[in-house]
């Protein structure tokens, strides 16, 4: 369990917004950046924030870190050579944060990317700060966290004084930005994207009536009911925790069945496609309980992966993020989000 040395956080501002989701196609992809200012965080702390983690060298009015960044939200991803840089005298940014869908040069964090994470979403390219929708920015908070094992981490939060039950984390939401140092010594956890710290004895430090969270239609329960390991006197209690943050963040990619397109049962209250995470290695047969080990698919789909006759699955196979594979005999396409293909080839070779 790794613990939390440092923060960085930011309330994110109409102008912030309008920049990151402004049109860089028609202004030449320019302001795409996300500001703190050197009243709030001085260079000499972000220098500390990124010691000996942080390739570091000079620009024009000031230092530039390149880092790699882990995103919560979507806790299987890793993006290498994003920069923080000094822009002017009065400011440090966070640069390249544009969606790339409205800019060439866009490498939005994953943790901050609407389709990724849930983030706040303008519902499209916005021209200006006074565009951003009312509300859409109420209690927004954006933050980078440095854990005790090196790691950096992005993420976002919405939760206010009064879901938040420690008082030094009280302290935190209420800051405009700024670097933040644990007084207490807080776990670091994926689990709970928009809330990742634990106490010291792995307690969530928020309030009760907020840590009970409605279960999404993600479960592939047949993986351990079909195929239970040996020497198990099995009962519904006994299978294994599942990882539900790995669960999430590939569910999150996905508004479509991976196999079958747009075929899936209906839409969810909350507007969404019903989808269900299918191991491909089932965890009873000693498959992973991870991104690489897991596709998206309608239920239809998912009861003919375990019930019908399925060829062998070679995930080496894997070519422009497609696979072919058979069910019955007859001839079926696995097509991958390039950011789900990311964690495979590292499992897999």
């Amino acid at each position: 369990m790794s613990y939390i040395r440092q923060i960085i956080s930011k309330t994110l501002t109409s102008t912030d917004f309008a920049r990151i989701n402004s049109d860089g196609y028609a202004g030449g992809g320019g302001q795409a950046y996300i500001d703190f200012s050197t009243t709030l965080m001085s260079p000499a702390q972000w220098d500390g924030f990124f010691a000996g983690i942080a390739q570091k060298s000079q620009r024009t009015h000031g230092s530039a870190w390149t880092f790699s960044v882990h995103s919560l939200g979507a806790s299987f991803s890793i993006q290498h050579g994003q920069t923080i840089y000094q822009r002017r005298p009065a400011s440090i940014s966070i640069g390249s944060q544009k969606l790339p869908a409205n800019s060439k040069s866009g490498m939005r964090l994953n943790a901050w990317n609407p389709s990724i994470s849930g983030f706040p979403d303008s519902g499209g390219v916005i021209a200006h700060a006074d565009d951003v929708p009312p509300g859409l920015l109420d209690g927004l908070k954006v933050f980078l966290i440095r854990t005790s094992d090196d790691q950096i981490w992005a993420g976002w939060t919405r939760l206010g004084l009064d879901d938040v039950a420690d008082n030094e984390l009280r302290q935190l939401l209420t800051s405009q930005g700024g670097l933040f140092i644990p007084q207490h010594e807080w776990q670091f956890t994926d689990e709970h994207p928009q809330w990742p710290f634990l106490s010291s004895g792995g307690e969530q430090l928020i309030l009760e009536s907020l840590q009970v969270e409605a279960p999404d239609p993600l479960w592939d329960e047949t993986d351990v009911l079909t195929n239970p390991e040996p020497d198990i006197a099995y009962s519904i209690q006994a299978v294994r925790k599942r990882n539900q943050a790995a669960a999430r963040s590939v569910r999150k990619l996905y508004d479509s069945c991976q196999v079958s397109g747009l075929d899936y049962a209906f839409i969810t209250k909350k507007g969404k496609p019903y989808l269900e995470v299918h191991h491909l290695v089932p965890l009873g047969l000693g498959g992973a309980d991870a991104p690489h080990n897991m596709i998206v698919v309608s239920a239809h789909i998912h009861k003919m992966l375990h019930d019908a006759h399925i060829s062998q699955i070679d995930l080496t196979k894997i070519t422009e993020n497609k696979l072919t594979f058979m069910i019955n005999g007859e001839a079926h396409l696995i097509k991958w989000h390039p950011l789900h293909t990311q964690t495979i080839l590292p499992a897999v070779f």
